[in-house]
């Protein structure tokens, strides 16, 4: 844990103080999407971790090391907030703006309305009855904001229908 902390704490240090320099390349990816998945299958635990992409390969303009740790925190988050025997879902899509969305779906608790932008805060934490057993500091989507507007795009939540959450970048 202090391990990661060390390392999340450099992390924002580095967005933070311009300090992290992107390499954007060409990237496919669905690819990125199917590594993360294969990344996180063991540690999803009775969860099902599915991926759904688009028919044809997306490519995007973006830094590889900077997608790959979005997913990297978003899935931490499903991991910890998705039910036992729960579905997580990565997915790759067209964006009507020409851009590539990708999002991590569970079926976890569904986030209040106003906590929804709050939750990019560093060291914010939503007031739930687990905030306490549930390992965090509040560093994981502050970091996925940060990123994802330095590649010149957005994060966002939004529920899903039926119950849960649909974080996407």
């Amino acid at each position: 844990r202090l391990g990661r902390l060390s390392e999340r704490t450099l992390d924002i240090s580095r967005l933070d103080a311009g300090g992290w320099r992107l390499e954007p390349r060409p990237l496919a990816i669905n690819a990125l999407a199917q590594a993360a998945v294969r990344r996180w299958q063991h540690a999803v635990g009775d969860r099902t971790l599915r991926q759904r992409t688009a028919r044809d390969l997306l490519w995007a303009w973006a830094d590889e090391e900077a997608v790959g740790l979005i997913l990297d925190n978003l899935l931490d988050n499903a991991a910890k907030y998705a039910p036992p025997a729960g579905t997580v879902t990565v997915a790759v899509e067209p964006a009507a703006d020409g851009q590539i969305a990708i999002a991590v779906e569970d079926d976890g608790p569904e986030i209040a309305p106003a906590e929804r932008e709050r939750l990019f805060d560093r060291f914010f934490r939503p007031e739930r009855s687990d905030a306490r057993k549930t390992y965090g500091y509040g560093f994981g989507l502050y970091i996925v904001r940060q990123l994802a507007l330095a590649m010149g795009g957005r994060a966002w939540v939004e529920p899903v229908e039926g119950g849960g959450n649909r974080f996407v970048f």
